[in-house]
């Protein structure tokens, strides 16, 4: 687990992927909305090192939401492989019945 900023950032270690995605989805939504109170807090303050501080939060925040958008994309990827493998074997199945 990643922690910055008081967020955390856990990768999902739930076996089935379409859990493992809806739980990323939810921490992106987590994270969308902490940008947004981000976005709030900077436009109500005007002092430099405070705008500082929120700018390296929301840099921070972006690479935790780019993180979790790339984990997601790794989980698509591994499924279309892991059908691709099922149906190549599949296929090569049925031939070797057919050469019998």
């Amino acid at each position: 687990m990643v922690s910055i900023g008081g967020y955390s950032l856990r990768g999902a270690v739930m076996s089935n992927p379409e859990q493992q995605i809806a739980r990323l989805h939810a921490q992106l939504k987590t994270l969308q909305k902490s940008v947004q109170k981000l976005i709030k807090l900077m436009a109500e303050t005007s002092d430099p090192k405070v705008l500082e501080t929120l700018n390296v939060q929301m840099q921070q925040l972006r690479l935790m939401i780019e993180t979790i958008q790339a984990q997601i994309q790794q989980i698509q990827f591994n499924e279309q492989a892991k059908e691709a493998a099922r149906e190549r074997n599949q296929r090569l199945h049925e031939e070797a019945m057919d050469r019998k």
